[in-house]
């Protein structure tokens, strides 16, 4: 289990637990609902290690009730679980291939995906990824960058600066939240990483756009 995780969970805002409840009615199995709207309460209490031991049990239940897969896969992503996260996510989104083309779900995939290349024995350490990520960033290929990155914190979650340019990464197309999340990971590791001018001017104004990934 790792430390000081971050806490996204976009795919289990109230709204769309809310919503996959409402879809979760016609699941023939009783149990199985009972322990997904457990596990609902759980992550709506921030609870989120006992969130996926009862979709867990959900799962075990009813193992077609895609729903539950996919809230035990971003529970587990969550969790920094991300190779039983993301055969969780895939599990549901082969059953309802809606879920899979849900935005959050399809940018976790994308996320997890991205770290698995083909030359996978070339390097493969969070220093390795880190490099490779920041080569990216200064040629502006950002969407690469932020793969290399987010393979580093795999790897290694203490990677103060592989948090950081994930975070700038993130910011930049887009995805403020997430983002300034990762920053502020990266700089409970490394305070003096705030020093930064890409940092700071992602902490100042989170709704604009950084320079790109800079830290180096």
């Amino acid at each position: 289990m790792k430390g000081s995780n971050v806490r996204r969970l976009a795919v289990l805002s109230v709204l769309a637990v809310a919503g996959l409840l409402g879809q979760a009615a016609a699941q023939s199995d009783p149990p199985a609902i009972r322990y997904f709207r457990t596990g609902a309460r759980y992550v709506q209490a921030g609870d989120h290690e006992m969130a996926a031991k009862a979709f867990r049990a959900s799962v075990r239940s009813d193992p077609q009730f895609a729903e539950a897969w996919a809230l035990l896969g971003a529970t587990l992503f969550d969790l920094d679980y991300w190779e039983e996260a993301e055969k969780c996510l895939l599990k549901a989104a082969e059953l309802r291939p809606e879920i899979g083309a849900d935005p959050d779900v399809k940018q976790m995939l994308a996320l997890l995906g991205a770290t698995r290349r083909p030359e996978e024995g070339v390097g493969g350490d969070a220093k390795w990824y880190f490099g490779l990520g920041a080569g990216y960033a200064a040629q502006g290929e950002v969407k690469k960058a932020i793969g290399a990155f987010f393979a580093a914190v795999r790897i290694d979650p203490e990677h103060a600066e592989a948090w950081v340019g994930l975070g700038l990464g993130l910011i930049d197309q887009g995805d403020h939240q997430y983002g300034l999340e990762c920053l502020r990971r990266g700089l409970a590791i490394r305070p003096e990483l705030a020093g930064d001018g890409a940092v700071k001017l992602a902490l100042a104004a989170p709704d604009q756009k950084p320079a790109g990934p800079r830290i180096q």
